[in-house]
C-alpha cells in the first residue's frame, strides 16, 4: 500500500505540500487584491462549474434580470466608501443548485446538423429563449439563426462551414467512384472524437469482361461482387492482385447459381491487376467495388492532411475550400453518403462543428454543443394494426410485434433514416404488453406515416427532431428546471471552488447545511486541499443575541466569520434597499479581499446608509456583547458607520491570531506562500534538493514576507527539515501581522509650577 501523510486530522497520498500549523501563546500572512467567492442558490448558474468575473456588467450579463445578482454584484464589486479598501481581483460566484439549462430542438441529427442550442443562463429564466432557423439563402446548407431573448434580438448568419475539401475525378475506367464521410463519434480508445473518410471504385463488368484497372488499381480491403439480377449459373469472378501483405495472389469468387446476392472476397487486397469474369450467358452485370482509401484519425491529423492524403490517388484531385481544414479534423465532418464524384465534384463539409463553434464564439444568448453517438445508431420499421392521432396526450401505437422494444427506447414518425428528412417527432417510448406510448406527448399526427423504433440508441445524442425543413416561425427553448440543493449539489459547488484561486467565500443561504459546507470547505482546504480560505455568513434578519450566540458556537472556529445586521444602502439601481445579513456578509468578505494582506478592516466605512437589528440590540451599543459572542456588526460615530472589529467565530481563547480576521489571513497567506515558494521540492525527487538547501529557501522566503509586511517576524533559528522516507517535513516559527486593537496612552500630569524672581 502506498505511504500517506495526516496534516490536520486529514490524510493524503496524493503527492503535495501541506500546512500543519501550531498555535502558541504568540503564535503564527500574501497579494494584494484577492479572489472572492459567492455561494448561493443562483438559478441562472450550472451546478460544479465556478463562473469568475472580473467587474460588475460581465457578471450582470452572465445573469440577466436576477435582482439577487444583481444585488451582489453591486455590493461585491463596491463594497467600501473608504479610500484604503478597493475592490476584489476578481469575484466568483458558484450554485449549490441543481439547475438545469433549457435547450433549443435538435436539427434532424441525423441527417443534416447534428446540433443544439443552449441557453447561457440555467434555470426556467432560459425557456423564456426562443430562435428561428432557416437556411441560408447563398448555401442553403448553412443556417440563419436569429435568438430572441426578452425583446432583445441577436442575429447570426451563415452559420456552418460550407465545403472544406472539394473532391474530383478525370479518370475514364471507373463505373463511378464514391466518397463518404462516416459519421463522427466519441472513440474511446483515442479519448476523441473521431471519424473517416472513404473512397469506393465500382467496376461494372459485362459478359466475358476482363478488366484490368490500369491507373485506378491501389485497393485497401477486399472486393464485393453485386450482381444485377439472378445469375443464371455459377459465375467465377477471378481475382489477381497483391494482398494486404503485400504479397502477389489470385482468388475466385463464385456467385451462386440461381443468386442475386452480393459476395465478398475473403481476402484483403492492396492492388488489383485484374479481374476477371468467365464468359457466360449472363445477361446482366455484376458490378465489383473495393475501398482505394480509407482514411482514419490515425492516420490524419487534420482535413489538410486528408486533402494530401486524397491527392496520392490517381485521377483524383481535392481542393481546399476552407482555410481552417488546418484544424479541423476528421472528427469534425458532418456525414456524407457514399456520393458518386466522377462526373460532379463532392465535398466534405463540418458545418455541425462550425455552427457550434460560430454559435459559441458569437452568441451572448445560448452556446451549441454536438450530439456524437458513441455507437451506430440501428432504426427497425415496426408494424401496426392502427394508428393514432399525436395530437392527443400520450398517444399511443399497438404493434403487432413489440420484440425487443423496451421502456425508454425511442420511436420516430417519418420516412425511413437515409430518405429525405421528413421526421415529424421523437419522443422516448414507454411499452406495455403491445402498446408503446410517446411518453413525451409529441404534438405529431401518426396517421399514415410508418414508425421506426431506434433499436440502438447512440449514447450521448439527445434525441429531438424538428420537422424536415427549418420554419421561420420561433421555437422556445425548453428544458430549464431551477433544481435543489442537496448534498449531491454543495458537493459539486466544493469540487468547483477547488479549481479556483479563492481566498474568501460569502455565504449567500442561510441554511444550516450550507454555512456547514463550507466550514468544511475551509476546513479542507487548510489540510489536504492545500488552498487556504476562510467563509463568511449571515445571521437571519433581527436575529436576537442570543440566536447570535448559538450561531456562532455553531462552527468556533478562526475560519468562518459571522456578521449579524441588515443593511440599508444605494442599490444598481440608485433605490434605497434594505438587505439582510448575508449582504453584510458578503460586504465584508469583498472588504476582506479589498485589501492588502493581513491589514485589518477595523474602522473601515463600509457602504451602507443605515443598519437594523432586533429591538433589543444594535452594532453600536452592543458592540463589546457581539464581540464576546464572536459575532460581528457595524458601529456608527460622527462621521458614519464603520467597522467595529473583523473577528472570527473562534471562542476557544483570546489568541488574536485565530479570533482576528486579518490575523487569520495573515496565517493563510504565509502557508499559501511559502507552499508555493517550496512546491519545487515536492516536485523533485530526494538528490535533487539537500536539507541544508531546503532551509536555506525556507529562510530567504521567510525574510521576504517580513519585508513585504505580509508577517511580522519569521524566526530564522527555528528552521528544520528532515526526510521520513517519502514524506519532507519543515518546520519554522513566524509572527503573523495582528491588528492594533487598542491603544493606551499613558500620560504622565505634571502641576505646573511657578517661579517668581524679584527684579
Amino acid at each position: 500500500m502506498a505511504s500517506s501523510v495526516t496534516a490536520n486530522g486529514q490524510s493524503t497520498s496524493v503527492p503535495s505540500t501541506i500546512a500543519d500549523p501550531k498555535y502558541t501563546a504568540a503564535s503564527q500572512a500574501l497579494p494584494a487584491a484577492q479572489v472572492l467567492a459567492v455561494v448561493g442558490e443562483f438559478e441562472g448558474l450550472e451546478n460544479g462549474k465556478a463562473a469568475e468575473f472580473s467587474n460588475v456588467s460581465s457578471l450582470l450579463a452572465a445573469v440577466p434580470g436576477d435582482d439577487f445578482v444583481e444585488q451582489i454584484a453591486s455590493l461585491a464589486f463596491n463594497p467600501f466608501s473608504d479610500p484604503l479598501v478597493g475592490a476584489p481581483n476578481r469575484v466568483v460566484l458558484a450554485s449549490t443548485l441543481g439547475s438545469t439549462v433549457a435547450k433549443g430542438l435538435l436539427y434532424d441529427a441525423y441527417n443534416t446538423l447534428s446540433v443544439s442550442l443552449k441557453s447561457r443562463v440555467y434555470g426556467v429564466y432560459g425557456n423564456f429563449f426562443a430562435y428561428t432557423m432557416k437556411n441560408n439563402a447563398v448555401d442553403t446548407k448553412l443556417k440563419d439563426v436569429v435568438i430572441y431573448r426578452q425583446g432583445e434580438t441577436e442575429p447570426l448568419e451563415r452559420l456552418g462551414s460550407g465545403p472544406v475539401i472539394e473532391v474530383s475525378y478525370s479518370g475514364t475506367w471507373a463505373t463511378a467512384i464514391l466518397l463518404a464521410a462516416v459519421a463522427p463519434r466519441f472513440d474511446s480508445a483515442l479519448g476523441d472524437v473521431s471519424g473517416e473518410v472513404h473512397v469506393v471504385i465500382t467496376k461494372a463488368l459485362a459478359e466475358g469482361a476482363n478488366a484490368v484497372a490500369s491507373d485506378d488499381q491501389v485497393a485497401a480491403g477486399p472486393v464485393t461482387f453485386d450482381p444485377s439480377t439472378s445469375t443464371g449459373n455459377t459465375i467465377n469472378m477471378t481475382i489477381t492482385g497483391l494482398l494486404a501483405s503485400g504479397a502477389p495472389d489470385t482468388e475466385v469468387v463464385q456467385l451462386a447459381n440461381g443468386s442475386a446476392a452480393a459476395k465478398t472476397s475473403t481476402k484483403s487486397w492492396s492492388r488489383i491487376s485484374n479481374i476477371a469474369m468467365e464468359d457466360t450467358s449472363y445477361a446482366g452485370v455484376v458490378t465489383a467495388s473495393w475501398t482505394v482509401r480509407k482514411i482514419t484519425r490515425q492516420s490524419a491529423k487534420n482535413l489538410a492532411v486528408v486533402q494530401s492524403l486524397l491527392n496520392d490517388l490517381n485521377n483524383v484531385t481535392a481542393v481546399i475550400k476552407n482555410p481552417r481544414a488546418g484544424v479541423l479534423t476528421l472528427g469534425d465532418l458532418d456525414t456524407l453518403p457514399s456520393t458518386d464524384f466522377k462526373t460532379v465534384a463532392a465535398a466534405l463539409r463540418a458545418d455541425s462543428s462550425e455552427f457550434v463553434r460560430l454559435v459559441n464564439a458569437s452568441s451572448r444568448f445560448a452556446t451549441a454543443e454536438r450530439s456524437l453517438p458513441s455507437t451506430v445508431a440501428t432504426w427497425t420499421r415496426l408494424p401496426t394494426t392502427a394508428t393514432a392521432d399525436g395530437t392527443a396526450a400520450s398517444p399511443t401505437l399497438t404493434v403487432t410485434d413489440p420484440t425487443g422494444v423496451t421502456a425508454g427506447d425511442a420511436s420516430a414518425a417519418g420516412a425511413a433514416p437515409g430518405d429525405a428528412p421528413v421526421y415529424r417527432g421523437i419522443a422516448s417510448a414507454v411499452v406495455d404488453g403491445t402498446t408503446l406510448t410517446m411518453a413525451d406527448n409529441v404534438p405529431v399526427s401518426f396517421s399514415g406515416l410508418p414508425v421506426y423504433f431506434l433499436s440502438v440508441k447512440p449514447a450521448g445524442r439527445p434525441l429531438a427532431f424538428s420537422t424536415g425543413t427549418p420554419a421561420a416561425p420561433a421555437r422556445v427553448f425548453a428544458g430549464g428546471t431551477t433544481g435543489v440543493t442537496d448534498a449531491t449539489s454543495r458537493q459539486a459547488m466544493r469540487d468547483a471552488l477547488k479549481l479556483t484561486q479563492t481566498a474568501v467565500i460569502a455565504c449567500m443561504s442561510l441554511a444550516a447545511d450550507d454555512i456547514s459546507a463550507i466550514n468544511s470547505h475551509c476546513i479542507e482546504m487548510a489540510g489536504v486541499g492545500a488552498r487556504e480560505c476562510c467563509g463568511f455568513y449571515g445571521a437571519p434578519s433581527q436575529a436576537s443575541l442570543d440566536d447570535i450566540d448559538a450561531l456562532a458556537l455553531q462552527f468556533n472556529n478562526r475560519h468562518m466569520s459571522l456578521w449579524t445586521e441588515d443593511i440599508r444602502v444605494v442599490d444598481s439601481q440608485g433605490l434605497r434597499r434594505w438587505l439582510d445579513p448575508r449582504f453584510q456578509a458578503l460586504q465584508m468578505a469583498a472588504g476582506q479581499c479589498s485589501v492588502p494582506i493581513a491589514r485589518p478592516l477595523n474602522r473601515r466605512r463600509p457602504r451602507v446608509l443605515e443598519t437594523r437589528s432586533a429591538a433589543a440590540w444594535n452594532g453600536t451599543k452592543n458592540a463589546n456583547d457581539l464581540i464576546k459572542r464572536g459575532a460581528n456588526g457595524y458601529s456608527r460615530d460622527a462621521l458614519g458607520f464603520m467597522v467595529t472589529r473583523a473577528i472570527t467565530s473562534y471562542r476557544g481563547s483570546d489568541d488574536v491570531n485565530q479570533t482576528e480576521c486579518s490575523a487569520n489571513s495573515s496565517v493563510n497567506w504565509q502557508i499559501r506562500d511559502m507552499r508555493d515558494f517550496l512546491q519545487p521540492v515536492v516536485d523533485a525527487n530526494s538528490a535533487e534538493f539537500y536539507i541544508d538547501a531546503i532551509i536555506t529557501l525556507a529562510i530567504e522566503r521567510g525574510r521576504r514576507q517580513v519585508a513585504s509586511k505580509l508577517i511580522t517576524a519569521f524566526y530564522e533559528n527555528t528552521v528544520y527539515a528532515f526526510r521520513q522516507g517519502d514524506i519532507l517535513v519543515v518546520g519554522y516559527a513566524f509572527s503573523p501581522a495582528v491588528p492594533t486593537n487598542f491603544l493606551i496612552l499613558r500620560p504622565e500630569i505634571r502641576p505646573v509650577r511657578f517661579e517668581f524672581s524679584i527684579v
